[in-house]
């Protein structure tokens, strides 16, 4: 599994504010999405994606 996949279904997560089990089935299995999610969040990952999409949009 590649982590782009991962990535795409923690934006999906995010953008639709949908619950993990409404994961469309053509995204990676919800135990993975929501471990990564879950790490990243703790690391600061999230925050500092945000942060780098907001930058990037505003200039």
């Amino acid at each position: 599994m590649d982590v782009r996949e991962v990535l795409n279904a923690v934006l999906y997560v995010l953008s639709a504010g949908c619950q993990r089990s409404a994961l469309p089935k053509d995204l990676p299995p919800k135990s993975t999405v929501w471990d990564y999610f879950s790490r990243w969040e703790w690391e600061g990952t999230i925050e500092r994606l945000h942060h780098a999409l907001y930058v990037a949009v505003r200039e």
